[in-house]
């Protein structure tokens, strides 16, 4: 029996370690997911500051600032 818990808190170990990974991993992917944002949000602000009558940029625009941070 106490191989078995031995067993149980080894594999529960394990499972946090690699919890602390995908945590980690989450964290990276949601910084180049902000960083990538940031730049597409600049990039479509000059072309709609060039182009202000253009529906297509200013619906662009409007939809950049709609993600839901889950």
């Amino acid at each position: 029996m106490n191989d078995k818990k031995i067993e149980v808190t080894d594999e529960i170990e394990k499972l946090q370690e690699r919890m602390n990974e995908l945590s980690r991993e989450n964290f990276e992917l949601r910084n180049s997911l902000n960083s990538t944002l940031s730049m597409l949000r600049f990039t479509v602000g000059i072309a709609y500051n060039a182009h202000p009558d253009n529906d297509r940029i200013k619906a662009m625009v409007d939809n950049l600032y709609t993600l839901d941070n889950q």
